[in-house]
């Protein structure tokens, strides 16, 4: 897959860092860029409602899960 242009998964998510002024641009390339192997994308913007859950193949998503008011997420870190 590399050698047919694809780009690393790393790659992906640096360009859309470097290149993406929105949480829409963002999205839409890190759901649709093409990639060698399969993963998740976790994607979170500074609105409310702008958080997604990618599940990728190599062409594009297969499954997505959107942050709305109904579906939340809680991150808690461990400090002893």
């Amino acid at each position: 897959m590399l050698f047919g242009g694809y780009q690393e998964n790393s790659w992906i998510i640096r360009t859309a860092l470097e290149t993406c002024d929105s949480y829409e641009c963002a999205y839409d390339h890190l759901a649709h860029t093409p990639m060698p192997s399969y993963g998740y994308q976790i994607l979170a913007g500074t609105k409310p409602g702008q958080g997604v859950v990618i599940a990728r193949d190599r062409t594009g998503p297969v499954h997505e899960d959107h942050l709305n008011d109904t579906r939340w997420f809680v991150v808690q870190t461990n400090n002893d």
